[in-house]
């Protein structure tokens, strides 16, 4: 039975970050393991996001500015319809979870589950189903 989460992304600096709902098989993993959903859970996300806005979006300017021209070729196939969408980038969830957890090992960002932060991959997370958890990425200040 999976467990969902509420999990933050955000940089320093940031008054808010974005949140999202994280699904996990377990509430007792590593902190690998933790980052290891969070990037690929975050990856279908995003991907979600970005397919069904890009699509509504693209199927709206078809409709919209099909030429006459387009409409009557199409016809004369027995078929008129929105064009197909360029082919998808294919995200490497692998290679994408392997990149943070090198950051999270280099402090690039942090991690805090119920404020308590995390510092090995090896620690175990005892997590509960109101747990917040939250990464924190450290932005350099400008100038300084």
């Amino acid at each position: 039975m999976t467990k969902t989460l509420t999990l933050t992304f955000q940089n320093s600096g940031q008054k808010t970050g974005e949140t999202f709902d994280l699904d996990l098989p377990t509430l007792n993993l590593t902190v690998k393991e933790l980052i290891s959903y969070s990037v690929i859970n975050y990856i279908s996300e995003l991907k979600l996001k970005q397919q069904l806005s890009a699509k509504s979006c693209l199927e709206n300017l078809n409709r919209k500015f099909l030429r006459e021209e387009e409409i009557k070729a199409q016809k004369e196939t027995g078929k008129v319809s929105i064009p197909e969408q360029q082919k998808e980038l294919k995200i490497d969830n692998s290679k994408e979870v392997k990149k943070a957890l090198k950051a999270f090992e280099k402090q690039i960002y942090f991690l805090l589950v119920d404020g308590k932060q995390l510092t090995k991959l090896t620690d175990k997370v005892s997590l509960k189903e109101n747990s917040k958890v939250f990464f924190l990425r450290i932005v350099q200040l400008q100038g300084g």
